[in-house]
């Protein structure tokens, strides 16, 4: 490392560092910064070691001799003057600091951010003025007292109070997941899902390394539609432009001509979306041809907030956790990634162990079945 701070003490100054070490009455720090600032010295046409030689002497590093010696043309003797302990960040905030986290994480984060980040919330806390300043290490801990996190929103997945819409929804999908494997009437759950295609801004340092900006730019949504069959561990994975009906369609209808060709009738576990519809068939294929495909098919919904109980969700889960838990650039990056990691899934025949039961439901959520 190249010194870029040379050291040029008086005699004075000489003479009271090296009292300092001898008499030992400072700081064992303060002793070793003595040291560095001696063998450091240019006066009087010295020539002092390099950097990493005196670093090694007295079992340092360069970057600390070099920050020894900034420090002591920043401000001489007075380097060694016991300083007023700095306040704790956290000591900043007080409950209105608090009030004020929790309601930023309530709003939308700036700048069509997806999500808030931690550095997000200390920026907005200063130029709120709530505070002077805090460190993102500190919005991390106070968030980690009050139990609250940027990331993560309160939801239900189950209704509050009793529904029979609920359970006879979610009894007649567990009872479909109870079928034994037969290929001429295959249990299929199918699903789809955004993935946000997203460039990071690069940015090149004084030293000529890149680095990453928080700042990205949107170029747009990939949609993957997936049709996981449990009982067999295969899954087939498109990305498509969107979901509308008519793509909604062309995937089922892709899917009965290629993996479910030879089946008799496919029942499919799917969402109650809007196009999720056997009569979208008719809008757009030829009666005679939508009604071959409907005939093969048999449609079992989730129920509202029972969303969980589709295990082609499991997929998703799992096909963004191993390969789709990074940025990307274009449509096809995340359809080259989404594909090989489906054919590795499909070489294993990993399928859905599932446990949930009618028998067990009636149990564990024995409050959302209506009280006779």
């Amino acid at each position: 490392m190249k010194a870029r701070y040379r050291i040029h003490l008086s005699k004075k100054e000489r003479e009271t560092l090296l009292d300092w070490i001898k008499t030992g009455k400072r700081k064992a720090q303060h002793i070793q910064y003595c040291h560095i600032l001696l063998n450091s010295d240019e006066s009087e046409g010295r020539k002092p070691p390099r950097m990493t030689d005196v670093a090694d002497r007295y079992q340092s590093t360069a970057r600390t001799v070099e920050r020894v010696k900034k420090a002591f043309c920043d401000e001489g003797m007075s380097l060694f003057e016991a300083k007023e302990r700095k306040t704790r960040s956290d000591k900043k905030i007080d409950a209105r600091a608090e009030a004020h986290l929790i309601a930023l994480l309530c709003q939308s984060p700036p700048n069509d951010a997806p999500r808030w980040k931690l550095q997000m919330l200390a920026d907005c806390l200063v130029e709120l003025e709530i505070v002077e300043s805090i460190s993102k290490m500190s919005i991390s801990k106070l968030l980690k007292k009050m139990n609250l996190s940027p990331s993560k929103k309160a939801q239900y997945v189950i209704p509050a109070e009793s529904s029979a819409a609920f359970v006879y929804q979610m009894e007649k999908v567990l009872d479909v997941y109870e079928r034994p494997y037969d290929a001429d009437f295959p249990v299929v759950c199918m699903d789809e899902s955004p993935k946000q295609i997203i460039d990071y801004k690069q940015i090149t340092i004084s030293d000529g390394s890149r680095l990453q900006d928080s700042e990205y730019v949107r170029l747009g949504v990939a949609e993957l539609f997936v049709a996981f069959e449990p009982l067999a561990g295969h899954r087939e994975m498109t990305i498509e432009d969107d979901h509308t009906t008519t793509t909604w369609v062309n995937f089922m209808a892709a899917q009965m001509d290629t993996q479910h060709q030879e089946a008799k009738k496919v029942t499919w576990v799917m969402d109650n979306f809007v196009t999720h519809k056997p009569e979208n068939f008719y809008k757009v294929f030829p009666p005679a041809q939508a009604k071959a495909y409907v005939d093969r098919m048999d449609f079992v919904y989730t129920p509202k907030h029972g969303s969980w109980l589709n295990m082609a969700e499991i997929q998703f889960a799992l096909v963004g956790r191993d390969a789709l838990d990074k940025p990307f650039k274009s449509k096809k990056e995340v359809e080259g990634a989404v594909k090989i990691w489906e054919i590795a899934q499909n070489q294993l025949r990993k399928g859905a162990n599932w446990q949930f039961t009618t028998e067990k439901a009636r149990i564990k959520l024995k409050k959302l079945y209506p009280t006779i």
